[in-house]
């Protein structure tokens, strides 16, 4: 494993490394009681690449006689590799360069937990449900505004409209203002104004908000999700369908919080629904959802590693993982989300 353990990295590369040995002793734990001897287990070996270069640290890995090679975990790390035109051994990246116009790199298979695959099946969903005007909610920041071109451009290709698209800075406490533009309270607010000014100031008006909108999708984690949602409703949104990544659930039940939820639909991780997985994940609890989401993801980056020869067959089975159905095309690993609601603040898993 190629992990960066210094730095802004360490907390994350130990999470993912958590989730990626309890896959491992979970491997142990079944198979010991049947064929399989603690001395044939995988052997895995850690190289550090705050400490040295990718190319290096890979290197290295290869020579020390790595049959199979799990990380880079920086984006940037991920894009040394993928300009080469040939890896020696397989290699399975814990990031992905998404939009590359790169010929796939020979043994190289990129894996993350990107939104872009969400965004497309939230986009696909939508579709088949007949809604073509979206406003879209995001968060001003790399991985929000790359989500919301990506959807932005998507959808305009398939033949719909985002009407309005709200970028919201992470130093936000009040969503109401924000959004008042988009659902054109403020236009309705303005007309009444000038109904009071020159008909009679005694006239009572209730703003209205446009009536064109068919989806609110929204992108956040749980914290901003619980005040956006409650701000629709506020400003006469409550009608309107809205709908999420799986960023708004980090699999813990919080039924007082979760109430502000109630009716939003998301693309669900499995591990995140109860039932879902053979063996309850648990990453810790006091750790950031985007944590506990990598803990997942280590956790398949394991599966991966094992199932890989079998997902490169013209045949290959999708691995059922903790982030999501998994299957390769173009050296790509692909997420395909459960889909799950918030019910007076319990989840519930609903049909696609």
């Amino acid at each position: 494993m190629l992990l960066p353990l210094k730095d802004q990295y360490k907390v994350p590369s130990y999470t993912l490394l958590d989730g990626f040995m309890g896959a491992y002793y979970e491997l142990l734990a079944q198979d010991s009681e049947s064929y399989l001897l603690v001395s044939d287990a995988p052997r895995v070996r850690i190289y550090d690449t705050s400490e040295q270069s990718v190319q290096k640290a890979y290197n290295n890995a290869v020579d020390d006689g790595a049959e199979i090679i799990v990380g880079p975990m920086r984006q940037s790390d991920v894009e040394v590799l993928l300009a080469l035109p040939e890896l020696p051994v397989p290699t399975i990246s814990l990031n992905r360069v998404d939009g590359s116009t790169e010929e796939p790199t020979t043994n190289l298979y990129q894996f993350g937990i990107s939104p872009l695959d969400e965004m497309i099946q939230i986009a696909d969903r939508a579709w088949q449900k007949g809604q073509r005007n979206v406003v879209l909610i995001a968060p001003d920041n790399g991985w929000g505004n790359d989500a919301s071109t990506f959807f932005d451009q998507y959808w305009a290709n398939k033949g719909g409209t985002v009407l309005d698209a709200v970028a919201y800075p992470s130093s936000i406490n009040d969503f109401t203002p924000l959004l008042k533009a988009p659902l054109q309270i403020d236009l309705s607010e303005e007309r009444g104004l000038q109904l009071k000014r020159f008909i009679n100031s005694r006239v009572n008006f209730t703003a209205r908000r446009r009536q064109d909108i068919d989806l609110v999708v929204v992108l956040g984690y749980p914290v901003r999700a619980r005040q956006i949602k409650p701000a629709l409703d506020f400003l006469y949104a409550s009608d309107i369908p809205v709908v999420a990544t799986s960023h708004v659930y980090n699999g813990t039940e919080q039924m007082g919080l979760d109430r502000d939820l109630s009716g939003v639909e998301f693309s669900a991780m499995p591990w995140t629904l109860p039932g879902q997985m053979p063996h309850q994940l648990k990453p810790d609890q006091r750790l950031h959802t985007a944590y506990r989401h990598l803990y997942a993801m280590g956790y398949d980056a394991f599966l991966l590693h094992r199932n890989l020869q079998n997902l490169t067959t013209e045949q290959a089975t999708p691995i059922f993982g903790a982030t999501g159905l998994l299957s390769l095309s173009d050296g790509i690993i692909k997420r395909q989300a459960k889909w799950a609601q918030f019910k007076r603040g319990k989840v519930r898993e609903i049909q696609p």
